[in-house]
């Protein structure tokens, strides 16, 4: 065909006459079959690229799941929560308390300073203070937790009532210090010593209601007390005691709640979404309620002794070990001055 192409060529450029005709349709014959087998070889290389296209975006689109019995279980999955997030927090907490617990023992033999100010006391109480925060922001997540998967469950043994309030309040007189204020304790002489409850459940009921009362609704002068309200025996011989544990507090003008606003929070509908309970600390709420379950125990916003004093209680019940401390029968007979700076308490 190169050839012929190239004497068709040569003759029209020198303006000799056009060879034989058949020799012009051959040509034309040729450069028909040629365009359209050039044509067919596009159009093939063209298909071939838009399916390699198409199968990367199919590929990308249909990935394939894995089967179904590579998802974990709704347990299996509480578990690994445990394990690697839960218990983790909890070991966190018990060096906090460890800390706490140093905190003290230095305070007392921190030597004080030129302007008589205890002045290395001032930087451990302020370590006292971020401490007792960080566990109480890890323990309502761990009381979240556990309540929410139900796993929280109670397990009743001795306990010293007196002892746990006044550990409380050594826990709590720092933030309260740093408001200006001072926790009473007031633990009546009638108080047994040792009851059968259980002894976390009710420290972090008493002490959400006193972060209720000292923070959230900043009353003055704030106060617990732990009073024996009356006791029976049961068919079985066992002593059940009806106890009334109160935390209170002054309402100043411009405070934050009243006692409206208190008893508003205690009784309103909670947010059942967690992000909404950690709004303004209605988590605490959320377990206050939970942990009241548990104890059997009722709650309720009160007007206590003295003007402008309110507070939350928390009636429970529980049976009595032993009766009251030895000292009641040593002061039998006896006339006892108690100093009380509260004059609302003196009892």
């Amino acid at each position: 065909m190169a050839p012929s192409a190239l004497l068709l060529t040569e003759a029209v450029l020198a303006g000799r006459p056009l060879p034989n005709p058949s020799l012009v349709q051959s040509l034309i014959g040729w450069a028909a079959i040629w365009l359209v087998g050039a044509g067919w070889w596009l159009a093939s290389l063209g298909r071939q690229r838009r399916a390699g296209t198409f199968g990367r975006k199919g590929d990308g689109q249909d990935t394939p799941r894995p089967p179904a019995d590579s998802y974990l279980s709704p347990a299996s999955v509480l578990e690994l929560v445990n394990q690697q997030w839960v218990t983790p927090l909890g070991h966190i907490r018990s060096a906090v308390d460890t800390l706490a617990g140093m905190e003290r023992q230095l305070a007392r033999c921190a030597p004080p300073g030129e302007t008589e100010e205890p002045e290395p006391a001032r930087s451990l109480q302020l370590m006292r203070h971020a401490s007792h925060h960080l566990r109480i922001s890890i323990e309502n997540i761990i009381d979240y937790h556990e309540i929410a998967s139900g796993r929280m469950t109670r397990t009743d043994s001795r306990v010293n009532l007196r002892s746990t309030g006044e550990d409380l309040v050594a826990d709590w007189q720092t933030t309260a210090q740093r408001q200006g204020e001072v926790i009473q304790f007031i633990g009546y002489q009638d108080l047994p010593r040792e009851i059968v409850l259980d002894p976390q459940m009710i420290r972090r009921l008493a002490e959400r209601l006193l972060k209720e009362v000292l923070c959230i609704a900043r009353l003055r002068d704030p106060a617990i007390s732990i009073e024996l309200e009356d006791e029976q025996e049961n068919p079985g011989g066992d002593l059940i005691g009806h106890f009334r544990l109160t935390v209170d507090g002054e309402h100043d003008e411009g405070g934050p709640l009243d006692a409206d606003g208190l008893a508003e929070r205690f009784e309103g509908a909670l947010p059942a979404s967690l992000e909404g309970l950690l709004v303004d600390d209605l988590i605490d709420v959320w377990i206050i309620r939970r942990i009241s379950e548990f104890l059997h125990s009722s709650l309720e916003v009160v007007a206590t002794a003295g003007p402008n004093r309110f507070g939350l209680t928390a009636t429970f019940e529980a049976p009595i070990l032993s009766g009251e401390g030895e000292t009641g029968a040593q002061l039998a007979g006896q006339l006892c001055g108690v100093l009380c700076s509260s004059a609302q308490h003196r009892r």
